[in-house]
């Protein structure tokens, strides 16, 4: 039997942070060189941001680099992967592939 994770979207993330932040949906897109449109579908979680827009995101919102990174990479793991069965067997391999390689 699969387990859905339950996380925080990315999407749900970045407004939250904008919100707390005052800054209207309109000058973060500016920001990012989106449409208006476009991001509050990434807010909603219906797009999913540009892998490119992740380094002016973190500027934009004064988020550290590296907490926007692992979020997203965390978000997208989960939207593709969390539902498969064998889903934490296949992170745990993973884990000791890449503290091989990197580590």
């Amino acid at each position: 039997m699969s387990k859905i994770l339950k996380i925080e979207s990315f999407g749900s993330f970045i407004r939250q942070q904008r919100e707390e932040q005052n800054l209207p949906l309109r000058k973060v897109a500016l920001d990012l060189n989106i449409d208006l449109s476009t991001l509050s579908k990434i807010e909603r979680g219906q797009r999913i941001i540009p892998i490119e827009c992740l380094n002016q995101l973190s500027k934009c919102l004064d988020i550290d680099l590296k907490e926007v990174h692992i979020r997203y990479l965390v978000d997208r793991i989960i939207a593709n992967f969390g539902n498969l069965e064998f889903f934490p067997d296949g992170i745990n391999e993973i884990q000791k592939l890449i503290q091989k390689q990197y580590l």
